[in-house]
């Protein structure tokens, strides 16, 4: 069942997540850049394909978990918009925290702004 669409009016924003179907994310699912553990994930990850090298190294903390998922793209879509607008993408990313949940479908009440910490 699809959850309830909580932010009906999405018009205003530019990098728009809500046509892109996060469950066909094949790469993300063939070379797992998340965690499924509900304990801290710190393993390292290597991966290599056609003579290129990605290593994924967690933080003290873990690695991201499933649930981190959506922040991510979200924040992925706005450095993509950046560069099709002829901005320099930064290595910090600035957002808002009500922009990301309304965009997300996430609740921006109070619980909303909690499980987003």
């Amino acid at each position: 069942m699809l959850q309830k669409d909580r932010h009906p009016n999405l018009d205003f924003f530019i990098a728009d997540l809500t046509t892109w179907n996060l469950k066909d994310d094949q790469a993300s699912m063939e070379h797992p850049m998340f965690s499924l553990a509900k304990s801290p994930d710190t393993s390292i990850r290597r991966y290599e394909h056609n003579d290129n090298t990605i290593t994924i190294i967690p933080s003290v903390v873990g690695m991201p978990t499933i649930w981190d998922k959506d922040i991510l793209i979200y924040c992925c879509s706005q450095l993509i918009e950046g560069i099709k607008q002829g901005r320099e993408p930064k290595q910090i990313v600035r957002l808002t925290a009500y922009d990301l949940l309304v965009c997300t479908n996430r609740s921006t009440g109070q619980r909303g702004y909690n499980l987003l910490k």
